[in-house]
């Protein structure tokens, strides 16, 4: 028998990697005081318009965005948007 394991889904190298810019972020949120609909989230509904070549993005569309990675991994009424 075998006893080939298949590695759990972990983020530590793509979060390593991206450390810096995600504390700096953290920590303009945080100096800023602003922790709902702050500049922080106009910037990146900014870059998710231009990203995606449409006029403009609202909150309905980031909480899309942000939970589209987990839907494979979701399911039933209760996780539908």
């Amino acid at each position: 028998m075998r006893d080939d394991k298949i590695p759990a889904f972990s983020l530590t190298e793509q979060v390593a990697a991206l450390r810096p810019e995600l504390e700096d972020a953290w920590h303009r949120v945080l100096d800023s005081g602003q922790y709902i609909l702050g500049p922080e989230v106009e910037a990146f509904e900014q870059e998710v318009q231009s990203l995606l070549g449409v006029p403009a993005v609202g909150v309905p569309m980031v909480r899309m965005l942000c939970s589209w990675p987990c839907r494979p991994f979701t399911s039933g009424p209760a996780t539908r948007w």
